[in-house]
């Protein structure tokens, strides 16, 4: 008797992963800016120690989530049972949450790199596929 051994880990590992740690950072961004460096400057010193109180609290405590956040995300690419099938399988998940976390090139740059690496992508699927992508019939 026979038995297939099958690796055990976690289906699309990278893709839980990576929307772990883009939400980690989007609520970072979101909390910081509008409930913490949303006021008016301080007039008084009192105001100052707040301020800095305030933001020195909320950068440990996320600092400390950021560490948990990243080896987290780690096991989970690590666990992954299949590395390349999750970005074949997931990569238009994977582009639109990590394409805000880029940073913003003036002008036209950004949407320029970004249709040439969809390009890229869409010749490598159409190469292993061997056929584009049937037009919608009318």
């Amino acid at each position: 008797m026979t038995e297939v051994l099958e690796k055990k880990g976690i289906k699309n590992g990278l893709v839980y992963a990576i929307i772990l740690f883009s939400v980690y950072i989007y609520l970072f961004f979101f909390i910081g800016i509008y409930f913490i460096w949303n006021k008016e400057v301080p007039n008084t010193g009192t105001d100052w120690l707040v301020l800095i109180g305030s933001s020195i609290a909320y950068l440990s405590f996320s600092g400390f989530l950021f560490l948990v956040v990243i080896i987290t995300s780690i096991y989970l690419i690590f666990k992954d049972i299949s590395f390349f099938q999750s970005i074949k399988e997931n990569w238009t998940v994977i582009l639109a949450f990590l394409y805000p976390l880029l940073p913003n090139l003036p002008g036209p740059w950004d949407e320029g790199i970004l249709g040439f690496v969809l390009l890229v992508i869409r010749l490598i699927l159409f190469w292993k596929t061997g056929k584009m992508p049937e037009e919608k019939k009318k």
